[in-house]
């Protein structure tokens, strides 16, 4: 078995995250920062520092081990947490407990249309998706899904600092259902971009950089599948 792969069924135990995340700081120092890390300083120095962040979106939460970074990245800032699996929902709320006041948490995903769908729940529960990656292995589930604007609408919110979405290959329905959202009241995303659960002839991690260019966006870099957006760069001329 690649080590690659031993090392992810791994990191489904509490206590492997938990020894990662006291070895990050030295990560970070010897090889410098990557992925969400890295974009959590660009949305600060875009900003003008941490503490301008007020919102920030979740989309794919988890169990919240990025909430718990970006509560702690933004003290100013309000988390919310998008997660329809109900056993990592559960553990998200565990998770969050220390910053009550801080973090409003949804129990469903988001897409293009109110409804329910199929969720596919494989042994690593971290890799759900709406799609069946192992042709029939995955436990399913029915869970809720809703559009982004509507709840965006719902909460009164003008404005959102930092978007993260992690979906599993629905990244396109999750802009699809907050188009005006994404062109009006998102500053910044880091959004990972999977269209191979579908087919690259799907052609969707096109789309979704067209729905990020139309909406006003621009590309500020890539980290293996995860991909960072803002409206805040400098226009040239």
């Amino acid at each position: 078995m690649r080590a690659s792969a031993v090392l992810g069924r791994l990191y489904q135990y509490e206590f492997v995250k938990n020894i990662k995340g006291l070895l990050r700081p030295v990560k970070h120092s010897l090889f410098g920062k990557s992925g969400v890390y890295r974009a959590i300083d660009e949305v600060q120095k875009l900003l003008g520092g941490a503490d301008k962040v007020r919102v920030v979106f979740d989309v794919g939460a988890a169990i919240g081990e990025y909430t718990v970074h970006f509560l702690r990245a933004f003290p100013n800032a309000v988390v919310y947490c998008f997660e329809p699996l109900p056993e990592s929902f559960a553990k998200l709320v565990k998770r969050t407990v220390p910053y009550a006041g801080r973090v409003r948490l949804f129990p469903y995903g988001l897409h293009d249309h109110e409804g329910q769908l199929t969720l596919y729940v494989p042994p690593h529960p971290d890799g759900s998706s709406f799609f069946d990656k192992k042709g029939g292995s995955s436990k399913k589930i029915t869970v809720r899904v809703r559009r982004l604007d509507d709840v965006v609408r719902e909460e009164g919110i003008s404005r959102i600092d930092f978007m993260k979405v992690d979906v599993e290959g629905t990244e396109k329905e999750v802009l699809a259902g907050g188009k005006q959202t994404v062109a009006e009241t998102v500053a910044s995303a880091f959004i990972e971009i999977q269209p191979q659960f579908k087919g690259f002839h799907s052609r969707d991690h096109l789309a979704v950089f067209n729905q990020l260019a139309d909406a006003g966006f621009g590309w500020g870099g890539c980290y293996h599948d995860d991909y960072f957006f803002s409206k805040l760069f400098p226009r040239s001329l």
